[in-house]
């Protein structure tokens, strides 16, 4: 949906410089790692959503809801961080990528 733009634009360019690195430290993306970088950004992907769906729903749920949210928040980050461990990146690597972690999504 065209409200979804901005998460979606957030996620590829998320995608976008974890190839980068992974190209810069490595000089390549072999197919493992292809693999690592497609389940990082999904989670990446998880994670935005989840935020934008607490942020606009939030006061219409209950705690129990709201609760569950901010654990898939949570979970989704562990499991995207991960996946970016699994690349092995250097420090100069690692910056890129989070740089444009903070891209923001509304």
């Amino acid at each position: 949906p065209t409200s979804l733009a901005r998460v979606e634009r957030a996620s590829n360019a998320f995608r976008r410089a974890l190839e980068d690195a992974v190209g810069l430290a490595h000089g390549r993306i072999d197919f493992t790692s292809a693999l690592a970088v497609n389940t990082a950004a999904r989670w990446e992907r998880h994670s935005l959503l989840a935020m934008r769906w607490l942020r606009e729903h939030g006061e219409r749920m209950d705690d129990t809801q709201r609760l569950a949210y901010s654990r898939e928040i949570a979970r989704a980050s562990t499991e995207r961080d991960k996946a970016v461990a699994s690349l092995k990146l250097g420090a100069a690597a690692e910056k890129t990528i989070w740089d444009v972690a903070s891209v923001p999504t509304t």
